[in-house]
């Protein structure tokens, strides 16, 4: 009876642990807007500045999809470059939710609402652009 008992509380105490473990490898998703106030728009590197972003979290990219879109790269390539190919993710509603998928560097910038093979984007050349370092 003894040992059942205390297989029992160890069996307990496991499942606790096990809870606790599990609660401090949570992490809930943090969804940002792109720019604050201003949008996505020219000029907004330093609005990273004091944000941590991790795997999950969400920008939110407000726009006029009429003139603007949203390019995405897994490297930093697009920013430095302004060189926009076919095989980044384009988004152009207007109102596009990026979600970060892995860890890594990611490259946004405004493609002028156009798509295709390998066009300098003038927007990216006048500072519409954004890198973002997922931790």
């Amino acid at each position: 009876m003894y040992q059942e008992k205390s297989r029992k509380m160890r069996a307990a105490m496991l499942l606790v642990l096990l809870c606790v473990l599990l609660q401090l490898g949570t992490y809930y998703a943090v969804e940002y807007t792109v720019g604050d106030g201003k949008g996505w728009s020219p000029s907004i590197d330093l609005w990273t500045n004091g944000k941590t972003f991790y795997p999950g979290d969400v920008l939110v990219f407000n726009y006029d999809a009429t003139t603007h879109n949203v390019v995405m790269s897994e490297t930093d390539r697009a920013y430095h470059e302004c060189v926009v190919y076919d095989y980044y993710t384009f988004f152009q509603t207007g109102h596009d939710r990026v979600t970060l998928p892995k860890k890594g560097q990611f490259s946004f910038i405004s493609g002028v609402n156009k798509t295709g093979t390998a066009f300098i984007s003038q927007d990216c050349v006048n500072n519409w652009h954004l890198v973002i370092d997922v931790d």
